[in-house]
């Protein structure tokens, strides 16, 4: 198994997808119905779909034999995307579940190849598509992760890798780019402080402090001269209401001793 950030072994490209170019040349070469061999390949398609129904039929049986959940986990089936729109949304299964599903798949397949077939041949009388299929039908079978899980007992991964028409191995996906996190701020060091620097600080408060207490004392003191402003300024007015009172009253008493003299 490659290490990661390792290239990956050359595959060879799967039988299947380099049998279709050697029938190809070999049909293309020989005559086979001019060779007499036309009845011995129609027999040979028969045996050859009855076989991959018996083999179909088998995982079948192998595949309802299991346990529902043997593995106790589900499997991550991502979205099948065709033409650019979702066919089939992502979801998650059992194994069995899958594997069921893949088995349907396999089996219309099958079906499906096997009456395309037969119609071609019934109208066309060709013996090429006929011996496509008897050759194209076990190869496709063999190779399907199904077959090679309950037949061969061989360890395959799901979900299964999707065909490549060219029979190349599939590259891995990518993983998904992680957004990045901002980095978290480093803590910050305590700051030392040396004696000097505390002395020169220690200093600095005292100071800081006088000059407190001279400015409340310059306070409390203009304080004090405006409170004795107040007070003389209530004694004089007091003086000179008096004094007012004081004329008045003597002037009152000169005008009555002057009323007096007159009326002797």
């Amino acid at each position: 198994m490659a290490q990661a950030g390792e290239t990956p072994a050359f595959q060879m490209p799967q039988l299947s997808k380099v049998a279709p170019l050697i029938l190809m040349i070999t049909l293309n070469k020989f005559d086979f119905d001019k060779m007499g061999y036309r009845q011995y390949c129609e027999f040979a398609f028969i045996g050859v779909q009855i076989g991959c129904w018996i083999v179909l039929m088998m995982i079948s049986k192998k595949i309802n034999e299991k346990p529902d959940n043997a593995s106790g986990t589900k499997i991550k089936i991502p979205a099948e995307m065709v033409m650019g729109n979702e066919a089939k949304p992502a979801r998650e299964m059992t194994e069995k579940e899958y594997d069921l599903e893949k088995f349907s798949e396999a089996r219309t397949q099958q079906l499906m190849g096997g009456v395309i077939l037969c119609a071609v041949y019934y109208n066309w009388q060709s013996l090429m598509p006929l011996i496509f299929q008897t050759v194209m039908a076990p190869l496709n079978l063999t190779e399907n992760p199904l077959f090679l899980i309950y037949m061969l007992k061989k360890e395959q991964a799901r979900p299964f890798p999707k065909a490549n028409p060219f029979g190349l191995p599939e590259t891995p996906a990518a993983p998904a780019a992680e957004e990045p996190q901002p980095p978290l701020p480093e803590p910050e060091e305590p700051k030392t402080i040396e004696s000097s620097d505390a002395a020169a600080l220690a200093a600095e408060l005292e100071r800081k402090t006088a000059e407190l207490a001279s400015v409340k004392a310059e306070l409390a003191s203009v304080k004090q001269s405006s409170a004795g402003d107040d007070a003389l300024s209530d004694t004089s007015d007091t003086v000179m209401v008096e004094g007012e009172g004081g004329a008045s009253g003597l002037r009152k008493t000169a005008a009555g001793q002057k009323k007096g003299v007159g009326g002797e």
